[in-house]
């Protein structure tokens, strides 16, 4: 090899050789990228409480001995959880000397992939920080950034170290089914309430109910957040099956439900989604929900029949739903009766003359008034 083959060769080993140098101390340094440490889940009642004295999940002890100018260090962790609930994470961290060399920063995500910004972004100073909001179920993963951002060492604590635990209030859905589409929307129980969430991960909850028959519907909708938290703007729509809106509600921090309400709902399938066009944040406080949902159809009363009305008469006999309440009126005068065993008998005080107009209606409890039924006397 001549002087200039052997020259140049040298050269561009040593660009190459100080540029992946440079490269290598320039990069963040992730301390354990492949594994994911599992992280318990401590369950409580509630999730607004301080949970100080109830020692934490990770404990991670550092050596900062080898360090050397700014640098990067990231940890992973993971958690599942069991079934919707409202998730707090809460942390400490004591890693600088002076607070205003370096961060600890929380991510959280779904998936192995996270987004740029953190849950939790501050000085690792050794104050404590938290997080919540409300999760469905599912496995989370955690990613811990520590930056230091001086070149001097002395700022460096001789014994840094970071914990911090999660904590989980379950939210009650009924039902196996998320309900956030159409699809899988929770079925409605006649009188029943059943519990629905809208969560970061979901902004609508859909349920659904089939209407056995023309009648009067009704439905309250309640929306319920921890204390102190802040309930979002929500719209409860009713659907039918091809997707008309029928009427709708809606529920905010001064009034936290609604009731949607319905006269003579033709039969059929029908939806309520509830939903917010708020952004569901992440911290606590701030818009995260819990709503819960019952449903009740009023049928109509079938109207009662006269069986024996005839003029002479001092007494008029017919039939209605078993137990419902038969109200009979001549003229200015009314009678009431019992439809025992489906039928009713009622006593007169003066004889039925021919051309009198009967009109009777039947009422039972959990039904609407049947319609007004007329009947005019005929001879004997």
């Amino acid at each position: 090899m001549n002087k200039t083959k052997f020259s140049l060769y040298t050269s561009k080993m040593l660009f190459l050789t100080v540029f992946y140098a440079i490269m290598i101390f320039a990069a963040p340094r992730i301390v354990n990228a492949q594994t994911f440490e599992p992280v318990s889940v401590n369950k409580v009642e509630d999730i607004t409480s301080d949970f100080s004295g109830i020692g934490y999940s990770v404990k991670n002890n550092l050596d900062f001995s080898t360090k050397t100018g700014e640098f990067t260090d990231v940890f992973y962790y993971q958690f599942t959880l069991e079934a919707p609930g409202y998730v707090l994470l809460k942390e400490y961290a004591d890693l600088w000397e002076y607070n205003f060399n370096g961060d600890i920063k929380y991510y959280i995500s779904n998936s192995t992939v996270f987004a740029d910004n953190p849950v939790i972004n501050k000085f690792a100073d050794g104050r404590d920080g938290s997080y919540a909001s409300l999760y469905e179920a599912g496995t989370y993963y955690i990613k811990v950034e520590l930056i230091f951002e001086s070149d001097n060492k002395e700022y460096l604590k001789k014994s840094p170290y970071y914990n911090f635990s999660v904590f989980t209030q379950p939210a009650t859905r009924s039902g196996m089914t998320d309900g956030n589409s159409w699809a899988s929307a929770v079925a409605l129980s006649n009188g029943k309430p059943v519990n629905g969430i809208i969560s970061k991960q979901n902004r609508k909850q859909y349920f659904s109910f089939s209407q056995g028959s023309n009648g009067n519907f009704s439905t309250d909708v309640v929306a319920s957040v921890p204390v102190g938290w802040e309930l979002p703007e929500l719209s409860v729509k009713l659907y039918n099956n091809a997707g008309a809106e029928v009427t709708s509600a809606y529920i905010n921090q001064i009034a936290n439900s609604a009731v949607l309400s319905v006269k003579n709902l033709a039969k059929g399938n029908y939806y309520i989604m509830v939903s917010t066009t708020e952004k569901v944040a992440d911290k606590k406080g701030v818009c995260t929900i819990s709503a819960n949902a019952s449903c009740k159809t009023v049928k109509k009363l079938a109207a009662p029949k006269l069986k024996s009305y005839k003029a002479g008469s001092k007494k008029i006999t017919g039939t209605a739903v078993k137990g419902a309440k038969v109200t009979v009126k001549i003229g200015k005068k009314s009678y009431t009766a019992t439809a025992k065993k489906g039928k009713f008998i009622i006593k007169l005080k003066s004889k039925l003359k021919k051309g009198t107009v009967i009109k009777v209606k039947a009422t039972k409890s959990g039904y609407s008034a049947s319609k007004i039924v007329t009947y005019k006397v005929k001879k004997k």
